[in-house]
């Protein structure tokens, strides 16, 4: 096994470097140097490797500290179009999307993110251009990005 170096003590050590961070410096100390190194760019797999902790461990690491899962920030997403292409608003009590959606920012990867296709139909039948949305769920943004992309309504 390599040696790495301890980025709070600067220690070399030939064990994973989390068990001797966690030990000696502390769970918060642990935390922080995760997330510094990923904020450095280091890939996932290798961050498990340095520090011995699993994938679930990363994410939970990042997302108490961010809100959400950084791993997929760092890309930018290139806007392809600003609106789904050949849409027609619903018209139906049934809704239902056989294409998820990938128009301006919206990305499918966060957990319980859904289809852009429901808050852009919810908010050309139920609001008025210029008018407030409620993002109740504020998550990934989806709701928020509609909103603007239509004028805060229709």
């Amino acid at each position: 096994m390599v040696k790495n170096s301890c980025p709070v003590c600067h220690n070399y050590q030939s064990n994973y470097l989390g068990s001797h961070i966690r030990n000696e410096h502390g769970e918060k100390a642990l935390s922080q140097s995760v997330l510094k190194a990923k904020e450095s760019g280091m890939p996932d797999p290798e961050i498990g490797e340095i520090f011995g902790i699993t994938f679930r461990q990363l994410e939970k690491i990042i997302t108490d500290a961010y809100g959400v899962n950084i791993s997929v920030l760092k890309r930018p997403k290139k806007i392809k179009y600003w609106a789904p292409k050949n849409f027609r608003e619903e018209t139906t009590t049934v809704w239902s999307y056989k294409q998820r959606g990938d128009w301006a920012t919206h990305d499918g990867r966060y957990r319980g993110n859904w289809s852009p296709y429901i808050p852009r139909n919810v908010i050309l039948k139920y609001s008025n251009p210029g008018d407030i949305v409620l993002d109740y769920f504020v998550g990934g943004g989806t709701t928020a990005v509609e909103a603007k992309l239509l004028g805060g309504g229709k």
